[in-house]
């Protein structure tokens, strides 16, 4: 009960810091939180993320502005930043290579950011092409870098209908069964990202590592390249 008291106050700080930016305490209160003996995986998956998510659906229903997502962004950062010393490492090994992006039409690199630095220290390589990627971009990054996984980030209900276009470009270039694909985001549910032609679909990064680990072990145990 206590450390659910404990990530409920880093969702509460988060969206007053959204409102009044400066006086923004996050730093203080995960720091707070992680001297009270909580993980810090749970301070993101379960603090973090759930405030971050509750940004999106204020800012999808009108609630929130642009304005207020930018600053959702450096929050976020401020947190993680406190957090990424604590998080496990895997040394040098590294496992299989991701290719992210955010897809067309979305600026936001949040989550692509932080699923990027669990995945990097879980031993992965990460070839990251930035925000507003477009399906084109995605085809000739896959056929250039033959990735393992390819990782789609869409921060918003908008934009996250993008992503059966990048699906669909890859089958048309005959890439599609080179890799598996993982859509991640705050609106990005299972059954979407299975209509939309990926494999697995995640709204946080940490579930967003594992499924890419799964697939890596699964992958290697049974002797295949992808």
């Amino acid at each position: 009960m206590f450390r659910k008291e404990i990530l409920k106050r880093i969702q509460d700080c988060f969206t007053d810091c959204v409102e009044n930016f400066t006086h923004c305490r996050i730093a203080r209160v995960v720091k707070e939180a992680l001297r009270d003996g909580t993980p810090a995986l749970d301070i993101l998956e379960y603090g973090l993320n759930p405030a971050l998510r509750v940004v999106g659906e204020r800012f999808e229903r009108g609630e929130y502005f642009v304005s207020d997502l930018i600053i959702a962004g450096q929050i976020m950062k401020e947190g993680v930043s406190v957090l990424e010393q604590m998080l496990p490492k895997k040394g040098a090994e590294i496992c299989g290579t991701i290719l992210i992006g955010t897809v067309k039409g979305d600026m936001h690199d949040v989550g692509k950011n932080i699923f990027s630095t669990l995945a990097q220290a879980s031993g992965f390589r990460i070839i990251d092409l930035g925000v507003d990627v477009s399906a084109d971009r995605f085809v000739e990054a896959v056929r250039e870098n033959n990735p393992d996984i390819v990782g789609m980030s869409a921060l918003l209900g908008s934009t996250m209908n993008y992503i059966p276009r990048i699906v669909e470009a890859l089958v048309k270039a005959g890439l599609r069964n080179r890799v598996r694909i993982i859509a991640g985001g705050a609106p990005i549910t299972q059954s979407f990202a299975r209509r939309a032609g990926a494999d697995a679909g995640v709204n946080n990064a940490v579930q967003g590592v594992e499924k890419c680990r799964e697939w890596l072990e699964s992958q290697r145990d049974s002797g295949h390249d992808h």
